[in-house]
């Protein structure tokens, strides 16, 4: 069982999943609670960035629906940690701190 949070943090819904075809993809193999909740945030709102967390883990990741002929199946395309990396990559790094020699008067 899992947990899918919205951006904000709010809880959406409780889902089963399973590990999909393609790599890193999530399938909703069952909506336990909140469908209307899921259904409103995609299509209502427009939003699809959203956290599936599970057993102390935490997962961003993108949802993503299709009509699956007689019942509507979800998706959640994960971030790939190599994008995570590459955006850490552009982060500045905070400057070491210039501290005056020991002994040393101030002018």
């Amino acid at each position: 069982m899992a947990r899918i949070l919205a951006d904000s943090g709010e809880e959406l819904a409780d889902v089963t999943f399973e590990t999909g075809n393609a790599p890193l993809t999530l399938l909703v193999r069952r909506v336990v609670t909140g469908k209307g909740r899921l259904f409103k945030y995609f299509f209502s709102q427009g939003r699809r960035t959203i956290t599936l967390e599970s057993g102390g883990f935490r997962l961003e990741g993108k949802l993503a629906t299709e009509w699956g002929g007689t019942h509507r199946l979800w998706r959640v395309r994960l971030a790939d940690p190599r994008d995570v990396y590459r955006r850490l990559e552009r982060v500045p790094a905070p400057q070491p701190r210039q501290y005056p020699a020991y002994g040393s008067r101030r002018p």
